[in-house]
């Protein structure tokens, strides 16, 4: 009798303890459902010694003697290439949104910042300013820490001859449908337009500019054959890569510094390029650059950086982004313009 109620007795507690294991159990996957689809946002910032960015404010202490100051009417960036670690340095599986500032294909993923849009002071001095700011790149993860981030600036080259074999550039998905380069048949990886002023050239104009994009890309722009088609990938790649240690998404930001990407700069690097339409009459122009029926018809104050090895402001700025001018490679380890908080 005794053995028998000590049979029943642990059979008893034996179901019992199995579905209390198959209620924990589910309870346990439901967590990890809650984990595997985490929201992911890595959200950028841009500042110029601290002070975020603007269409409106003026920004002080640029060029050799400290003295030179600037307007900003366009900000924007494609950031390519990014990958999540957590704290064991291992991969963090992420997809990426698709959205009106991020594609995905199979040839890559590329996603715009977009820091300043139009309408007011500044930006209305640049003629292809947008309307429409976007500061965030946004994703799902597998629900790991993150605790590092890397990317690239600019269109990954095999995305990048895809979108350009496929037709007009303008036609391509957004946003790979602006900030394309027709002289040099790719992409502007990166750009800022801007007014540089001192106290003898005060004048509000765009006469300044950063364009950084890949270069020798085949092609020939005047008879209309695209990039890239005698090729995989341009001869000179500018594509500045970002390492961010110690960055968690759910707390940190990511920071474009313009102070930091204008800085080093010379005195001859303030010779600005005036580009304006010549109509036919070549007597306008005063060397033997062209973009379509444009060229340069004279020079002043300002900066112009076009990621041609001669050009004299790219000297002092390839180096801030970590890119060498004269190869074209990048690293991470020498970019001082982007940082987080």
């Amino acid at each position: 009798m005794y053995l028998r109620c000590l049979y029943t007795l642990c059979i008893s507690l034996f179901v019992l303890q199995g579905c209390g294991g198959n209620s924990s159990s589910s309870s346990d996957n439901n967590s990890i459902d809650d984990l595997i689809d985490t929201p992911v946002t890595l959200s950028f910032a841009a500042r110029s010694n601290h002070l975020d960015i603007n269409c409106n404010d003026v920004y002080t202490g640029f060029g050799p003697d400290a003295e030179a100051f600037i307007g900003i009417g366009d900000l924007r960036f494609f950031v390519s290439n990014i990958r999540a670690y957590n704290a064991s340095d291992d991969l963090v599986a992420v997809t990426w949104d698709n959205n009106e500032f991020q594609y995905n294909h199979e040839s890559g993923s590329v996603a715009l910042i977009d820091f300043l849009g139009a309408g007011s002071n500044f930006c209305d001095t640049v003629a292809e300013a947008t309307g429409r700011t976007n500061t965030v790149i946004t994703g799902i993860s597998n629900g790991e820490v993150i605790s590092k981030v890397t990317f690239d600036i600019g269109v990954p080259q095999a995305l990048m001859k895809a979108v350009i074999a496929a037709g007009p550039v303008e036609d391509a998905p957004s946003p790979l449908n602006e900030l394309n380069w027709s002289w040099a048949g790719g992409y502007r990886h990166f750009v800022i337009n801007f007014t540089m002023m001192n106290s003898s050239n005060s004048a509000i104009i765009n006469n300044s500019s950063i364009h950084i994009g890949s270069t020798d890309c085949g092609g020939d722009f005047s008879a209309g054959i695209n990039a890239l088609t005698d090729r995989d990938e341009c001869g000179y790649l500018n594509t500045a890569q970002v390492s961010l240690e110690q960055f968690n998404p759910e707390s940190n930001i990511i920071v474009f510094d313009v102070a930091s990407a204008l800085s080093n700069i010379r005195a001859t690097d303030l010779v600005s390029d005036v580009w304006q339409a010549h109509n036919g009459d070549e007597t306008l122009c005063i060397d033997e650059r062209r973009d379509g029926e444009w060229c340069v018809t004279g020079q002043n104050f300002g900066l112009q950086c076009h990621s041609g090895l001669a050009t004299e402001a790219c000297q002092s700025i390839f180096p801030n982004f970590g890119i060498e001018l004269t190869t074209g490679e990048s690293s991470s380890q020498t970019n001082s313009v982007f940082d987080a908080e």
